[in-house]
């Protein structure tokens, strides 16, 4: 009896691939991989077989698209099953190739290779097909042109002529037929392989067919061909918009990062987990909080698998079992996944493990791999290993003793730096760690408002203590900053840097002079030309590193709306604007989905298909531009949201807990029209721009009701 295959592109640590699961229970899957290098005139440009980083830095980068095509994850449809990748051969895209998967049956795939030339010289492309069976699979016989897993037969057919060789290994040279095993291989495995040489002349476009999977002898890929089907472009992009290319590219490739079966623990049935990056096969935690953030904006339904991975009693979950920080986003990404559907079951769904995962994110309950947040019982979070996310930020290598070697190996200063005066690893309680729990208990407390149940008392105890001690503790009247400080001694880490402001996003100030205080230095030290940086770049202790002297994403998201929660639209704006248009004017460069910014270049870097930190320029942009949508501040509670379908009426229904007596709103509704906006009793006249969205501020107080009418003057 044939076993039904699931068709999905999640092979771990490649990039343009297709995968069968032959096993759900196991995670035992078939895997294909497409690779490609390219010569153009006299210019040769290596393929991978397994991906490899392109660099954290400029110059590494650069090096990287000098010797290497690049690979883009463009299109994933999972309603039609279908995938598309894009392997450029230049920045300027004068040569590429289009490989599209087409599941055509449950054992079959259909791949249409399409190579364009746009160029004044020809391109000789060297395109290779290559399977193997994952290392869950039991029984593995492999030849030189079929697999057979666990009774589970793979071959390939072709509408043209293309070469193989016995299976390959790792200790296979590939260089010849312009490809690289990279850095991520698995020795263990042989891989069936076919490659062809492939002339396209200037000007040409060619198209190429290949079957996959438990195919007939001699049964020809063409026969099939009218298979293609393209997806279209996402709904809610408009035209005029010249984002529209790179968002669509950003909201795919959140679809795309995913690895199956995870790489590490799961409980119960294997499921495909999302990751910071295509090829990646480990999960991170506080990435994931801000993927989920970004799928809310196309993909809400995938948003809430995303947040389930890192919470108890889920069908998905990993936990405890993950990777990176544990600064707890996952509260937040669901608090605004709520805002954007009003799906209250949704919210009573992920309610139960968000609760649980906070007590240990607050130190009220030990890690089950046995770390407690906070041992001390001050409320301010600490990591053992002094981790918060924020890598290379100075107060983090104070506190982990990292000193001038590390630094050199690993390229991250350009400059001495210096440590705590141990040299060593200390406890240190953690800013940045502690707004996101402040933050968290906050949101929940605003959940079982809205779920009608009742509030655990141990948010409120959580807050006072934690702020207290903040108050107490870690702040620092002379650099204006929260500081991380000694666990026990309460001496103060020397350095400042963004995560010093993060408490402003959890309305953890005390007064209105101290806000102030707080949003001065995040619009006056940290907000630049390309976006937020993570260091203050006239500090002596500044430095051109990972996160020193970069501009990283996701503290965009969390201070926009925190921003627009306290009513200041123009400084929203900013934030959010200067960092999406850096994007863009990238993207333009070169078409990949970038890690981070490069501080006084504003060039973009790191790795080339990552969503993780960078998710939340979908929401940024959704803010100004998606119709339809409706942006505030974390502390404004939707009880009733209605948009018309012609965009021309909208009424909104709130309760806000702000500690302001201003907070504002954003809509997008239909471009280059007079809307009379009617806020409790007081009424204005606003045009909107050219996509729609209208800005406005309404006068609010603690717990007080918005409400809220648009009507289009038309």
């Amino acid at each position: 009896m044939n076993i039904k295959w699931k068709w999905q592109p999640f092979a771990p640590k490649v990039r343009a691939n297709a995968q069968a699961v032959i096993n759900e229970l196991t995670g035992a899957a078939l895997e294909i991989i497409f690779s490609a290098g390219v010569k153009v005139g006299k210019t040769v440009k290596l393929g991978e077989v397994f991906a490899t980083h392109p660099g954290h830095h400029n110059y590494e980068m650069d090096h990287f698209v000098h010797s290497h095509v690049i690979v883009n994850e463009m299109e994933y449809d999972e309603d039609k099953n279908y995938w598309r990748f894009e392997i450029l051969a230049d920045t300027e895209q004068k040569n590429v190739i289009s490989i599209e998967f087409i599941p055509c049956c449950e054992r079959k795939i259909l791949v249409k290779l399409t190579a364009a030339n746009k160029s004044d010289e020809t391109a000789t492309w060297f395109p290779t097909f290559m399977a193997s069976a994952n290392a869950q699979c039991e029984k593995v016989e492999i030849s030189d042109k079929e697999l057979v897993a666990d009774a589970n037969r793979m071959a390939f057919s072709f509408d043209s002529e293309w070469n193989n060789t016995p299976p390959l290994t790792q200790n296979t040279r590939l260089t010849g037929i312009l490809l690289k095993w990279g850095a991520n291989h698995f020795p263990e495995r042989q891989y069936i392989n076919f490659s062809r040489k492939w002339i396209i002349a200037p000007g040409e476009v060619k198209t190429a067919w290949a079957m996959i999977g438990d195919i007939e002898e001699n049964e020809v890929p063409v026969e099939l061909a009218a298979s293609s089907s393209k997806s279209p472009a996402l709904s809610g992009i408009q035209d005029n918009d010249k984002l529209g290319g790179m968002i669509n590219h950003l909201a795919n490739q959140l679809k795309f990062n995913r690895t199956y079966p995870p790489g590490v623990k799961y409980f119960g049935k294997p499921e495909a987990i999302f990751t910071p990056a295509a090829s990646w096969d480990e999960e991170y935690l506080w990435d994931a909080g801000f993927v989920a953030a970004g799928l809310s904006v196309f993909a809400p339904e995938k948003a809430q698998n995303c947040i389930e991975q890192f919470i108890p009693f889920s069908k998905t979950t990993v936990y405890p079992n993950f990777h990176g920080s544990l600064s707890l986003v996952q509260v937040s990404a669901a608090w605004n996944l709520y805002q954007t559907t009003g799906d209250k079951e949704q919210l009573n769904a992920l309610y139960p493990g968000l609760h649980e995962i906070f007590i240990y994110a607050s130190g009220q309950k030990t890690w089950a791999f046995g770390e407690n947040l906070d041992e001390s019982n001050d409320g301010l979070i600490s990591p053992k290993g002094g981790g918060s996310g924020l890598d290379d930020a100075p107060s983090q290598v104070w506190t982990r003793g990292y000193g001038v070697d590390w630094a050199r190996q690993n390229h991250y200063w350009d400059k001495p730096f210096e440590v705590n005066p141990t040299g060593k690893l200390i406890r240190t309680a953690s800013v940045n760690m502690t707004a996101f729990a402040l933050l968290s208990a906050k949101l929940l407390q605003q959940i079982c408002a809205v779920l009608k149940i009742n509030t655990p008392d141990m948010y409120q105890n959580f807050i006072d203590k934690s702020e207290a001690s903040l108050q107490k503790i870690s702040w620092n009247k002379d650099s204006r900053h929260f500081h991380w400080t000694v666990k026990g001694s309460g001496e103060q880490c020397p350095y400042y840097d963004l995560s010093g402001i993060t408490p402003l996003f959890s309305a953890s100030y005390n007064s209105p002079e101290q806000k102030e205080s707080l949003i001065d230095n995040l619009l006056n030290i940290y907000l630049t030309q390309y976006g937020l940086t993570t260091v203050d770049q006239k500090a002596d202790f500044y430095r051109k590193g990972y996160w020193c002297g970069a501009v990283w994403l996701p503290f965009h998201w969390l201070f926009w709306k925190t921003l627009l929660g306290l009513g200041r639209l123009e400084d929203a704006e900013k934030v959010a604007i200067l960092v999406v248009e850096n994007y863009g004017r990238n993207y333009e460069k070169l078409p990949v989905c970038y890690e981070k910014f490069d501080l006084e270049s504003g060039q973009g870097c790191g790795d080339f298909s990552f969503s993780g930190l960078a998710a939340i320029v979908l929401n940024l942009w959704a803010g100004y531009r998606k119709p339809g949508t409706v942006s505030c501040g974390f502390f404004l509670t939707p009880e009733k949201i209605k948009v018309s379908d012609d965009l021309l009426n909208a009424s909104l229904q709130l309760t806000c807990s702000e500690k302001t007596d201003l907070t504002a709103l954003l809509i997008v509704l239909k471009a280059n029209e007079l809307y009379k906006i009617t806020s409790n009793g007081q009424v204005q006249e606003l045009q909107s721009d050219e996509f729609g969205c209208l800005r406005f501020t309404v006068p609010v107080h603690k717990n007080s009701k918005v409400r809220v009418s648009i009507e289009c003057l038309k």
